[in-house]
């Protein structure tokens, strides 16, 4: 027993820096955590919740209905599934278990990019502030809050990553196995995790075939087939009912209706450097200037990683960060990856943040010391401009649904979204899930339903006492209502303009400086008569 605690005290010692540094960032987390954020995690948790239809807006842009996937989205099913349980047995709110995985999610990140760095001979300081550094980033203190469910498959593809190089280095094949689970799991919590699956497998598989090593990885790599093809062609075919192939590719290719934005070789770059300097550090307040001269830190990056490709260390898989950063990179712009998409990038920073801080692995205290004010200096730079204004913020100054106490939580409401989505998904959910009004029906002008006067109409005359809630079709929706002779009067009309950086989203759009959303909300309720 005491020798027991001899040990892990011993360990304590060792590793108490990165103990430190999880506890931190967790407090950070929980204290100051984005209250406000674009459309996604709350379109998501009110779909998992089960008052908003997540294939409707799909549906309509696409013109051809879609089945209900609000429970297992075809591009992050395992997220949505998992959730949608623990609301079912538990009654945990949705976007309160999305924040709690998420978090999670990003501290193991955090300590398997302690661990890999540890592999590759750093010291326990020097490790611990290479996690610190990607704990204090933007894209993670984003991620938390996301409801696209990167940040769990994040975690689980490095923990894939640092058994890979163990196996490449070693030969054991319980560590390839490890590797294919994480890897496994990863891909099934979101899709985008399979490019980085993809590159490290072409990377442990030019070591197997220089290695003749082809034994093992037949039965690693049939269960990763099997296992992609039992969660995202079995289980929807049999969920959904999809009777042919034509069905799955409406259901699995959802995005296919977006006009992709045509990027020129220059134009690509550019968004590139300006969305990975932002997963670093928050860039709205930056300058024009500043983000330009920045572009000379590529070259501070390539030199680094050259040193780190030429490190002897670990023969094989210390080449591994590099290759995954570039190729990465590389493989984006073949396949025309939007480059402005912040979490799109979120697989490729911790590579990039290992071979930045390969310099400081085995260096004195001075030199770690500046690594530490660098660290501490993009933590402060995060949580001044972007965090804390959009933490600080009262339920009050961020939603603006309201109705009178004496309407009842069953009341139909309709929900008109004709503006920009990104400020109105959350309206819906905070009456839903906050408020307790689920009886939600959604019309979507934004997304392209031009019959939905019409539609609405028809929604009228079946639900003479329901709700209206809107963004803009004021004047519209005042014609519809007169010529049906309804009652109804304009209980609440607020309207107010936030600043960019108050509304934090996934792509990383130029939209010039002081830019502001105008957002507007009008409720009607029927009149007392």
């Amino acid at each position: 027993m005491l020798r027991f605690g001899s040990g892990c005290i011993t360990k304590f010692r060792k590793h108490w820096v990165i103990l430190f540094v999880l506890l931190g960032a967790s407090v950070i987390y929980f204290k100051l955590p984005l209250r406000l954020q674009a459309m996604e995690p709350y379109a998501y948790a009110a779909a998992i919740e089960g008052y908003y239809d997540l294939s409707q807006s799909f549906s309509v842009a696409q013109g051809y209905p879609l089945p209900n996937f609000s429970r297992y989205h075809p591009n992050h099913p395992l997220g949505h599934a998992l959730l949608g349980a623990v609301y079912d047995l538990f009654s945990v709110p949705a976007l309160e278990g999305m924040f709690f995985l998420n978090m999670v999610s990003i501290l193991i990140s955090a300590v398997f990019l302690y661990l890999l760095c540890l592999y590759f001979n750093f010291k326990p300081l020097a490790a611990a502030l290479t996690s610190a550094l990607f704990l204090s980033s933007y894209v993670s203190l984003f991620a938390v809050f996301s409801g696209e469910f990167h940040a769990p498959a994040l975690a689980l593809a490095m923990g894939g990553v640092w058994q890979a190089c163990v196996f490449i280095d070693t030969w054991k094949k319980k560590a390839l196995w490890y590797a294919t689970l994480f890897f496994t799991c990863a891909s099934v919590y979101h899709l985008d995790a399979l490019f980085l699956t993809i590159l490290m497998g072409f990377f442990v598989l030019y070591y197997v075939v220089k290695e003749k090593q082809f034994h093992a990885v037949i039965f690693p790599f049939l269960f990763f087939i099997i296992s992609l093809i039992i969660f995202y062609i079995l289980i929807p075919v049999y969920k959904f009912h999809l009777h042919s192939v034509d069905d799955f590719f409406k259901y699995f290719f959802i995005y296919v209706h977006k006009d992709a934005l045509q990027f020129s070789v220059f134009a690509w770059l550019w968004a590139m450097h300006r969305t990975m300097l932002d997963a670093a550090v928050f860039v709205i307040p930056i300058t024009e200037i500043v983000l330009k001269a920045s572009v000379a830190f590529w070259v501070i990056f390539l030199w680094k990683a050259i040193c780190f490709w030429k490190n002897t260390v670990r023969e094989k898989s210390t080449k591994m960060a590099p290759f995954i950063f570039a190729s990465g990179v590389l493989v984006y712009a073949i396949l025309g990856v939007r480059p402005d998409g912040l979490l799109g990038w979120l697989y490729l920073i911790p590579f990039l943040f290992i071979f930045v801080f390969n310099s400081a692995r085995n260096t004195n205290a001075w030199f770690l010391s500046l690594h530490l004010v660098v660290v501490l200096a993009i933590l402060s730079w995060n949580i001044l401009f972007a965090i804390w204004p959009n933490s600080i913020q009262r339920d009050s100054d961020r939603f603006f649904f309201d109705l009178p106490r004496e309407i009842s939580k069953d009341s139909p409401i309709a929900f008109v979204i004709g503006g920009d989505p990104v400020l109105m998904h959350s309206e819906a959910w905070y009456a839903g899930s906050k408020r307790g009004y689920r009886n939600q029906t959604f019309f979507l002008p934004a997304y392209g339903e031009y019959n939905f006067p019409q539609n609405l109409d028809r929604w009228l005359k079946q639900h003479p006492k329901g709700i209206v809630v809107t963004d803009k079709y004021q004047a519209n929706l005042e014609q519809l209502l007169l010529r049906q002779k309804q009652v109804r009067t304009r209980w609440l009309d607020r309207a107010a303009q936030w600043p960019e950086q108050a509304v934090p989203i996934t792509l990383n759009v130029e939209r010039g400086r002081n830019f502001y959303y105008n957002k507007r909300l009008t409720v009607w309720i029927p009149k007392e008569e």
